[in-house]
């Protein structure tokens, strides 16, 4: 599942909520778009995700990888946290600047087997 978040059309950081199932490889994209045609250029830029338990507790990193050409925008998402419910954004650092460009709701299921 890719997600596209187009800045000119929808206010930063926009919401997306997300649901894995724990115990399988997971990963969602992202498809960072300054406006409808252009692409955001993550080129020198550094992409970071976090997640956080309901209490505020923080969960750690969530693996953020920035495509194989970083002037398309294009970031993967992937992580093993354990099962539960998590809050969790995406930001970018581009030099001084730090833009959060996603947040909302992770939920890891449990698995069963």
């Amino acid at each position: 599942m890719t997600y596209v978040i187009q800045a000119d059309t929808e206010s930063l950081p926009a919401e997306r909520n997300l649901s894995v199932y724990h115990g399988d490889t997971w990963s969602v994209g992202f498809q960072l778009d300054d406006s409808t045609s252009t692409p955001h250029d993550l080129t020198g830029a550094t992409v970071q995700a976090r997640a956080q338990d309901g209490l505020g507790a923080d969960q750690g990193p969530i693996q953020a990888t920035v495509g194989s050409d970083p002037t398309l925008g294009q970031i993967t998402l992937t992580g093993a946290l354990t099962p539960g419910v998590y809050g969790y954004d995406v930001a970018v650092t581009n030099g001084a600047v730090v833009t959060t460009w996603v947040r909302g709701e992770l939920v890891v299921e449990p698995d069963i087997a």
